[in-house]
């Protein structure tokens, strides 16, 4: 099942679905005159989603939750851009290409010991960011001369600036 929970002045709308409702549940949302819909689903059922209200010419906003996307959405073999017109990802986390602190820093570490891999994404970006913080935690505890678990821990909450930026 795909929760769907829709967002407008006046309404709030909590529909639990099989993929085989979609289409109804997309008339139901279209019907009460729904702006916003927050998309708690899977990739492939977000694709269903968005295909099912362009087939029924309902384009609210769609708000996707970071694990209602992949980049398979996306380019030559995935949705249409006019299909992914109204979808826009919500999300703490960083993603690929946003214009953030550390990000050229990303780029050019993938760029010297990640190209054979392929195409950087946004899973390689937290894992750098994962990386670095690691990294970060591990200097303070060798620095506090402390390795073991409980020095790592506190050594990895001293580790500062560092927010993820999300």
């Amino acid at each position: 099942t795909t929760l769907f929970r829709s967002l407008q002045l006046g309404i709030s709308l909590n529909k639990e679905i099989s993929v085989a409702s979609t289409p109804n549940a997309i008339l139901e949302l279209k019907d009460k005159g729904a702006t916003h819909v927050l998309l708690a689903t899977l990739p492939p059922i977000t694709s269903d989603v968005l295909k099912a209200a362009k087939k029924s010419g309902y384009s609210p906003i769609w708000l996707g939750l970071s694990e209602s996307w992949n980049k398979s959405m996306s380019g030559p073999n995935g949705l249409s851009k006019d299909i992914l017109a109204g979808y826009r990802r919500v999300s703490g986390a960083p993603y690929l290409g946003e214009k953030l602190e550390g990000m050229d820093r990303f780029l050019a570490a993938w760029k010297k010991y990640g190209v054979d891999l392929g195409e950087p994404s946004d899973e390689s970006l937290r894992s750098f960011i994962q990386g670095v913080l690691a990294v970060d935690a591990l200097a303070n505890a060798l620095d506090q001369n402390d390795a073991t678990r409980s020095g790592y821990r506190h050594a990895l909450s001293k580790v500062a600036p560092f927010d993820a930026l999300g």
